[in-house]
């Protein structure tokens, strides 16, 4: 998250499904916690669903190869916006 607009977005959006109002040691390991998580995700991460996990629960997590299809996808936008 090279954005730190959409990181603030990001964190206001999930504090205030919270309710946690303006708890600044939240706010801070929130944002704390989803640039580690953006890191991880952009060195390789792969988010699974649990193998004892009902199939309707397995079926709404994203498949891998189609996150790294959008990726590419979102990488040549990037590079035709920017050059």
């Amino acid at each position: 998250m090279n954005n730190p607009g959409y990181l603030d977005a990001g964190v206001d959006e999930i504090a205030n499904a919270a309710s946690v109002g303006d708890d600044h040691e939240y706010r801070e390991r929130l944002k704390f916690s989803m640039k580690l998580l953006g890191d991880l995700l952009t060195r390789g991460l792969e988010v699974h669903p649990s193998l004892t996990a009902p199939s309707d629960v397995q079926e709404v997590f994203p498949k891998p190869k189609e996150i790294a299809a959008a990726m590419k996808l979102l990488e040549g936008i990037k590079k035709q916006l920017s050059g």
